[in-house]
């Protein structure tokens, strides 16, 4: 875990499913992780069940979301790096993929 001082991620619904938006391990990619699956620690910092997460099947649907071409690879949050803001480069292109794929079930800035 490392501190960021991101005390508010974006938070985001997708089909009744409340979540946050973080950055994902790959650069330039963003991962939808379901409320459910993080912790905020004490010191401000974020937790994620990395294993709750890959069950949800989170991991290969960002993965597809973000376009990536790696055969069979999931795509998994950096903890450390919430998204706090609409305004973080490369954003807007990953939610209009998941508009297009969840529709009138993503609602942005409600979790």
């Amino acid at each position: 875990m490392r501190y960021n001082p991101c005390m508010n991620p974006l938070a985001i619904t997708i089909r009744n499913e409340p979540g946050f938006l973080f950055e994902g391990g790959c650069p330039g990619t963003y991962a939808f992780v379901p409320m459910e699956c993080v912790t905020m620690e004490g010191d401000g910092s974020f937790s994620i069940d990395k294993i709750r997460y890959f069950k949800k099947r989170w991991a290969g649907r960002n993965r597809r979301f973000n376009h990536l071409d790696a055969s069979g690879s999931r795509l998994f949050p950096d903890e450390g790096k919430p998204v706090c803001n609409t305004d973080a480069s490369g954003l807007a292109a990953f939610l209009d993929h998941l508009r297009r794929g969840y529709g009138a079930g993503l609602l942005l800035g409600a979790a």
